[in-house]
């Protein structure tokens, strides 16, 4: 029987190096942690969630599956339940970036016990990637994806030390930009074309309040940083 889990947390869950136990935390119905240990990637997993009726649904599917001596259903708050040295790998995927900030840094005891996280923000990536750097880990890993309309990011972070030099490094990352990956190539050209459109607007306004002309700037700005990368993208061919 086929394990019903979308490209976006398949993504997330290959992301993952083969470990002993990972919590998933907001694992909703508890597909991603059913195909981590279908693929093998662990050997546990803690499906936590805050909401009880996902919870109940999970628990069903892992019965379903056979699964039960090895995934563990809990209901959590984040990584509230969780328990020192109990998991060495967190992937949280399907929330906001300032939602997953909020988790990690309520959970950040049990950060040093980490080996890997698997992040997959939908939302403020950049706030992601900044609070990662300010606690002890370095982004070893993104991966890139285009599903249902949507560009999604899936970060891979280990202990370390890492430091990006500029604001923009941090909201558009560098992983992919090395790597120059074809579907963060086409984010980039989406995104410059509609951020093209918008300042287009704004400079046919016949007036502007202080607050339009300071949205011009920042357009202006981002489409500078823009336009570097499309460059930098371009420059070669994209690595296989």
């Amino acid at each position: 029987m086929k394990i019903p889990v979308s490209n976006r947390m398949k993504c997330c869950a290959d992301c993952v190096e083969r470990t002993e136990a990972v919590a998933d935390i907001g694992c909703d119905h508890a597909y991603t942690s059913m195909y981590l240990i279908e693929q093998k990637r662990a050997k546990r997993v803690l499906a936590m969630d805050i909401n009880k009726g996902p919870l109940a649904i999970a628990k069903k599917n892992i019965s379903e599956y056979g699964y039960e001596d090895k995934i563990e259903t809990r209901l959590s708050d984040g990584m509230e339940k969780l328990t020192d040295n109990e998991v060495d790998t967190l992937l949280i995927g399907g929330m906001g970036g300032v939602l997953i900030c909020h988790i990690l840094e309520n959970g950040k005891r049990f950060l040093p016990d980490m080996k890997q996280m698997i992040l997959q923000p939908q939302s403020e990536v950049g706030e992601v990637r900044k609070f990662l750097h300010a606690n002890g880990f370095r982004i070893e890993k993104e991966v890139m994806l285009f599903e249902e309309g949507k560009y999604y990011v899936i970060i891979r972070a280990v202990p370390g030390v890492e430091k990006y030099e500029t604001e923009w490094n941090y909201k558009y990352g560098l992983c992919l930009l090395q790597k120059k990956d074809r579907i963060f190539r086409e984010f980039i050209n989406a995104r410059y074309e509609s951020k093209q459109k918008i300042l287009k607007h704004l400079l046919s306004q016949t007036s502007g309040n202080i607050r339009t002309i300071e949205k011009i700037r920042e357009l202006q700005e981002e489409l500078n940083v823009l336009k570097q990368l499309k460059g930098d993208l371009s420059c070669q061919k994209q690595r296989l």
